[in-house]
């Protein structure tokens, strides 16, 4: 699957980062889309029948989110709590994430130290 036989170890290592800025690139696509579904999810509220419980729109993004991405409501919670967060307080820090500068957990460690 990934040619690694011919490699030096410098290639590797290269490789090796260049994914890794291909995963944060995409991470941070994910909680802009993640955002953005928050964003729109208001709107879906107003469909909610009478007498059903209370929903909140992070509740909403959280259910679409663990839904498409298999992804248990928690875990599902813990990333839109992240999008909103990081997008509110870091979008610097979203731009480092995409041009994959950040990772993920350095993002998530920035956010926790500046609470």
């Amino acid at each position: 699957m990934f040619d690694t036989v011919e490699a030096t170890a410098l290639d590797l290592v290269g490789r090796l980062r260049d994914a890794e800025a291909t995963i944060a690139a995409a991470q941070a696509e994910q909680l802009a889309i993640i955002a953005e579904l928050h964003t729109r999810s208001a709107g879906w509220l107003d469909a909610v029948p009478a007498g059903c419980p209370e929903v909140t729109p992070v509740q909403v993004t959280a259910a679409e989110v663990s839904t498409a991405l298999r992804w248990s409501t928690l875990v599902a919670t813990d990333r839109v709590a992240l999008a909103l967060d990081a997008a509110e307080r870091a979008p610097h820090a979203l731009a480092a994430l995409a041009g994959g500068r950040l990772t993920l957990g350095k993002l998530r460690g920035l956010l926790d130290r500046t609470t």
